[in-house]
């Protein structure tokens, strides 16, 4: 939770917010959440300031080539920034083919997407949101599998 925005703020405030070992003093906590690096630092510098960032999750989109007559599979990954402490992951299908679903754990950073296959040329898609929380916020992002299918000698 952030520092108050106005009013008087203790050491044992900043302590509280940024951690730290006592006995605290104002230098120890210089150059965070934007406080200075260098030169005067005061009490008023951590009005509003936050030990935690908040957390962001990327997922790029998947593609593949197979064949007609083959089940296929593709790894989606998050890519996680900022957070605090241990995340935790759940993959779900939005939209999209029947063929095209989660195998195995839809927990992970990862995920392994599999298509079943059509029997004919074609392209199936199915788009996924994975979902990532670290205890304090939550953050989710979407990405689409896409396979597309030939008759490959």
């Amino acid at each position: 939770m952030a520092l108050q925005t106005s009013g008087a703020i203790s050491l044992l405030n900043i302590a509280n917010e940024f951690g730290g070992a006592a006995p605290h003093s104002i230098s120890e906590y210089r150059g965070v959440d934007g406080t200075p690096a260098s030169g005067a630092i005061s009490f008023s510098n951590f009005y509003g300031k936050s030990a935690y960032t908040a957390i962001g999750v990327s997922v790029p989109n998947g593609y593949r080539l197979g064949r007609a007559d083959r089940n296929a599979s593709l790894i989606l990954a998050a890519t996680v920034s900022n957070g605090n402490g241990t995340q935790s992951f759940a993959w779900t299908k939005v939209s999209g083919s029947s063929s095209v679903f989660i195998s195995g754990s839809s927990t992970g950073s990862s995920v392994i997407i599999v298509c079943t296959t059509p029997g004919r040329s074609g392209i199936a898609t199915a788009t996924f949101r994975c979902t990532v929380n670290d205890g304090r916020t939550t953050a989710n992002d979407t990405g689409f599998a896409q396979f597309e299918w030939g008759a490959f000698n």
